[in-house]
């Protein structure tokens, strides 16, 4: 069959409308890609490595992936391998897009790194227990003296928590007592598990919610701390405002949808609320305390 030069015409700007058309759709659908990240790179999701990588990656993986399918953006979870480093990747290279730490170090990483608290775990504040295995001697504060206490490292929140009560029951943290420095809680809980050491400190959910009964069984808690804030969640100084508001309604909605209730129950967490900068300010004071 032979096409006239008109016909012929009309089908080449069909066929280019039709290109036109495919490729406008193609881009809107990608564009919460393309907002999310330059280059085609995930934002980047920092969390504190406050267990092994193993249970960081179980628990929180699945998070950030809900997170991420229901905002629209590339998001990737990352840790470190202590809480040194994460402290260097969090202020110096600034490299995390959001952040989900301790409040005492989302005080230096909003001073040091601009990070800002756009939201906050739900009406949990932390406290961090001591607890010995069930037939320690250990029963009260006062039978501590001389022992040996298993937690991270000393700019960890459950050891300044913990070195903070230990002072203020009229002991000297620095000789009283003896603290045997872990990488994480995981292996503060093995340490008093395996007879390593005499107690340890470890966060108050983590005991109570996350460990499984048989294990939580074998311990038993005889010293709780005083509280600071729940844990925040920030967004840098480098990352686009708009993806504030995307995160925070995903994370007040969480409850209200099936999915959402079930990833609070995996992670362990009631849900969120919205923060401020200003709700960690107290947070100042532990910072100052001499921990030599």
């Amino acid at each position: 069959m032979e096409w006239s030069d008109k016909t012929q015409g009309r089908l080449v700007f069909v066929r280019l409308l039709r290109y036109f058309a495919m490729a406008t759709c193609a881009s809107f659908l990608c564009l919460p890609q393309v907002f999310a990240a330059d280059n085609d790179k995930p934002l980047l999701v920092g969390f504190v490595p406050a267990f092994n990588t193993e249970r960081m990656v179980a628990t929180f993986e699945p998070f950030v992936d809900y997170l991420a399918s229901n905002m629209g953006v590339a998001l990737r979870m990352e840790t470190a391998p202590d809480l040194k480093e994460f402290s260097r990747r969090t202020n110096d290279e600034k490299r995390y897009d959001f952040l989900f730490t301790a409040p005492h170090f989302y005080l230096a990483a909003e001073r040091k790194a601009g990070y800002r608290a756009i939201a906050r775990v739900k009406g949990t504040d932390i406290r961090a227990v001591l607890v010995v295995r069930q037939d320690s001697p250990i029963n009260v504060a006062a039978d501590l003296r001389g022992k040996q206490i298993a937690s991270q490292e000393s700019a960890s929140l459950v050891t300044i928590l913990g070195r903070a009560k230990i002072r203020s029951l009229g002991f000297d943290p620095s000789s009283d007592v003896t603290f045997v420095e872990t990488p994480n809680m995981d292996s503060s809980l093995q340490a008093v598990l395996r007879k390593r050491t005499d107690a340890a400190l470890l966060v108050e959910t983590f005991f109570k919610e996350r460990l499984p009964p048989e294990i939580r069984g074998q311990l038993r808690s005889v010293m709780e701390t005083e509280a600071a804030p729940a844990m925040p969640i920030s967004i840098s100084s480098h990352t686009d405002p708009a993806l504030a508001e995307k995160l925070v309604a995903v994370l007040l909605a969480m409850p209200d949808t099936v999915d959402g209730s079930q990833m609070l129950k995996k992670i362990a967490w009631p849900g969120f609320v919205r923060a401020a900068p200003s709700d960690y300010a107290v947070m100042a004071p532990l910072l100052r305390i001499d921990e030599n």
